[in-house]
């Protein structure tokens, strides 16, 4: 991994806390990752079927039939721009636990900045009827890369660790 790529910054350290979320005993939820491939399946099949239909038969035969798969694959390309525009976004882990639920949004700070962090947001909601609380952390990516540009296992965990009973076990 080259030390100057931002987004294998952004890459590894998603992995990784995901993978420190997992280890405390939460589950991940893929809902929302499941309906956008159900849109992006949307999008596939009546492209698919034009397709077929047109090595089958001519095109003059096929017209209402190809506007009709044509409006289809539109809407369901609409949708899924809208799916991951607006309700997946950013979240890189949800996860749930016997008692809370975790909603995690990620952003980074654009790479030309001469010292880039990873800002993250998470947001906690115990039960169904709470409203959730907003956490926000923001890490140094010199913090925890080391010089070749990886992930030092004992500064991340440092960082998580300390942002995870202060937050999420204290609450």
């Amino acid at each position: 991994m080259s030390k100057y790529n931002i987004q294998e910054f952004e890459s590894n350290f998603d992995t990784a806390f995901v993978d420190f979320f997992n280890q405390k005993g939460y589950k991940q939820s893929y809902f929302v990752d499941n309906i956008r491939f159900l849109f992006g399946f949307g999008c596939v099949i009546p492209a698919a079927i034009a397709f077929g239909l047109e090595q089958l038969h001519d095109f003059s035969k096929l017209k209402e039939h190809l506007l009709s798969l044509l409006l289809v694959y539109f809407a369901f390309s609409g949708l899924l721009t809208w799916w991951i525009s607006f309700v997946k976004g950013n979240r890189i882990y949800t996860g749930t636990s016997p008692d809370q639920k975790i909603s995690i949004d990620a952003e980074t700070t654009l790479p030309l900045k001469p010292n880039p962090h990873l800002d993250l947001t998470i947001r906690v909601k115990r039960n169904k009827k709470t409203v959730p609380i907003a956490h926000k952390l923001s890490i140094s990516v010199a913090d925890i890369f080391d010089e070749e540009g990886q992930i030092s296992q004992d500064a991340f965990s440092k960082q998580i660790s300390s942002f995870y009973k202060s937050y999420i076990e204290n609450e």
